[in-house]
């Protein structure tokens, strides 16, 4: 408090701080974007900030020496469609909204065949789905021109299908639906071969180990005495290879036939 002429006023309030001064500022902004719907779209349309160092790393695992390259593709191409929106307009600006929604498609199409001639993308991001992700940049650059020319419905459209399109990117780390099916059909399909190969194996394996087993126990017999496996794995070579298989080989499913089997001697 401070006195006056005998008059006890109040102190006057600390100064403002740098930062809360520009949190007032933007509090007041957010405020009138919130009551204006142009205001909140342009809002909306100009707040994306596409962070190329994480799409260029999809997935977390890369080095730099390949994030690199991509990261200087992404950013041509961006800057690319900026330069090509500006030369290629919609004719009509005041056309009905069926006419310059296929006007957009057809930018959307000459824009995407353009970046495809002009670029080339790193031999590195072939196994992603990148054109999605270019599809959302080709969105995002024409939404907002779609906005200066007041055309804020098919703007709003265009920033949908760009989030879609980013989303299905970044969810799937590259991959798009499509893809992640046909890779899966072909892992389940190379699953499944290698499980039946791995059974046809694995009844092999244990035919082989019975059928030696069983002339073990058969060539201890005649002789009336137990015999060790590598003699007998020998005798099973040169007499009865039935598998045409390698004298190591015989020994090695005999002995573990011994050990499987209760009678490990007769």
């Amino acid at each position: 408090m401070s006195r006056k002429a005998g008059i006890i006023a109040p102190s006057p309030p600390p100064p403002c701080t740098l930062f809360e001064l520009v949190r007032m500022v933007r509090v007041m902004d957010i405020q009138e974007i919130n009551i204006d719907a142009k205001k909140a779209i342009e809002h909306f349309i100009n707040r994306g900030i596409y962070d190329f160092v994480e799409v260029a790393n999809i997935g977390g695992n890369c080095d730099y020496s390949t994030v690199k390259p991509r990261i200087e593709y992404l950013d041509n191409v961006y800057g690319f469609l900026l330069n090509f929106y500006c030369e290629n307009r919609i004719n009509d600006i005041s056309a009905d909204y069926y006419s310059l929604n296929e006007q957009y498609n057809e930018l959307i199409q000459k824009a995407s065949d353009a970046v495809m001639a002009e670029y080339t993308p790193p031999d590195n991001f072939d196994n992603t789905d990148i054109k999605v992700y270019i599809y959302s940049l080709i969105f995002k650059r024409l939404a907002y021109f779609a906005m200066n020319y007041k055309h804020y419905f098919i703007a709003l459209d265009l920033m949908h299908r760009s989030i879609q399109y980013e989303t299905s990117y970044r969810t799937y780390n590259g991959l798009t639906i499509p893809t992640i099916k046909n890779r899966t059909k072909k892992e389940v399909n190379s699953e499944r071969g290698e499980k039946s190969a791995n059974t046809r194996y694995g009844d092999r394996v244990e035919q082989q180990k019975k059928f030696y087993y069983d002339l073990y126990v058969q060539r201890c017999k005649e002789l009336k005495k137990s015999l060790p496996a590598t003699k007998v794995a020998m005798w099973i070579n040169n007499y009865h290879n039935e598998y045409d298989v390698e004298y190591e080989q015989i020994l090695f499913h005999l002995r573990n036939a011994k050990k499987e089997n209760k009678k490990t001697s007769v």
